[in-house]
């Protein structure tokens, strides 16, 4: 019977252990470029009217997990416009798979979170 070894000494892993290709950083200029582009030019051109309901059942302080159900890519640009930082004054960090971080894709996600 083999057993296995942890790779760690602890059995927590940080995201400073991290390799590279798996950390994001947010970045405050690509930010600051890329929420207004997609706010105020794309989702425009493309929806006539986008409402959001139920804000005030965000907490404005404590931390939140938003679990969207994926019916189009456009969850990538009405999540962060409907709670991202322009709506809230809080940066988004999104969970995606390693498919989705190649490319230009891969690396506007690097920089959003």
């Amino acid at each position: 019977m083999t057993q296995l070894k942890p790779q760690h000494s602890s059995s927590s892993c940080l995201s400073s252990e991290l390799p590279n290709k798996l950390n994001s950083r947010i970045s405050p200029l690509v930010s600051k470029i890329l929420y207004p582009i997609g706010c105020y030019l794309v989702l425009p051109l493309f929806f006539n009217k986008i409402k959001v309901n139920g804000l005030e059942n965000i907490p404005a302080d404590d931390p939140v997990i938003i679990a969207p159900t994926h019916r189009s890519r456009w969850d990538a640009l009405v999540v962060p416009y409907a709670l991202g930082r322009l709506a809230s004054g809080r940066d988004l960090r999104f969970m995606v798979s390693a498919n989705e971080v190649k490319g230009l894709q891969g690396w506007i996600i690097k920089r959003m979170g």
